[in-house]
């Protein structure tokens, strides 16, 4: 998380402090942050809860907001009320004396979903309504996720956190040139995949007729036919 946030301070000239306790949270592991401008005034806010707890959270990972910048619901109808974020993972969990000692998808996934927190916490726009990840296109709304991902693959980057928690000895650069080679593995294989969920959807949208000759089912198996290897 450091050095996520300390890329983050090099990207956007933002810093961002601990705030545990300035507001309540639903777990003792969920952390609270204050995101601060390079002035040191306070833009944003957000909640992070990193560790799986099968009991009562769904797998994956995801981010949304709490609240919105707005100026309409400012306390005082003067400076904006400030966006909240919440981002929430399911990271391996501490053990015994180990540290969460995160894999290399967790460390990527994290960086995702700070993507989509940055794009709710860095907005300057005052109109709620449309601030932050609000209003954004679909075919769009991946974009600051993927580009916070890029970086887990920037040698300084990667180097600067990849360290063994024991030993403090940093990723060896065999296995970082594997990481590189293995990023487009089965590229192929997902673009079919997501070719295929367009041409579904575009065939039900388009020429799908309810009650006539085709299910759902055979429009997906016609278009597999097309789009998968097997």
């Amino acid at each position: 998380m450091d050095g996520l946030f300390k890329l983050a301070k090099t990207l956007f000239g933002i810093d961002i402090e601990p705030a545990d306790g300035l507001a309540p949270v639903w777990n003792k592991d969920v952390r609270f942050y204050c995101v601060k401008d390079s002035s040191g005034s306070p833009i944003a806010y957000f909640y992070f809860d990193p560790y799986s707890r099968p009991s009562e959270k769904r797998e994956g990972a995801w981010m949304d907001e709490v609240v919105s910048r707005s100026r309409v619901m400012s306390r005082n109808g003067t400076t904006p009320r400030l966006p909240i974020a919440h981002m929430v993972c399911n990271q391996t969990p501490p053990f015994g004396d180990k540290p969460s000692l995160m894999t290399f998808r967790e460390v990527e996934t994290v960086f995702h979903e700070f993507g989509h927190a940055l794009q709710h916490m860095l907005t300057k726009q005052d109109e709620g309504l449309v601030a932050g990840i609000r209003g954004i296109e679909w075919d769009a709304v991946e974009l600051p996720s993927q580009f916070m991902e890029n970086w887990c693959y920037h040698r300084d980057t990667l180097m600067s956190i990849a360290k063994h928690y024991e030993t403090g000895e940093s990723l060896p650069e065999e296995v970082y040139l594997k990481l590189l080679a293995a990023r487009t593995f089965r590229a192929g294989s997902l673009s079919l995949r997501q070719l295929r969920f367009a041409s579904v959807d575009l065939e039900l949208h388009t020429k799908y007729i309810p009650d006539g000759s085709e299910s759902v089912f055979d429009v997906d198996q016609r278009v597999s036919r097309k789009t998968q290897v097997i």
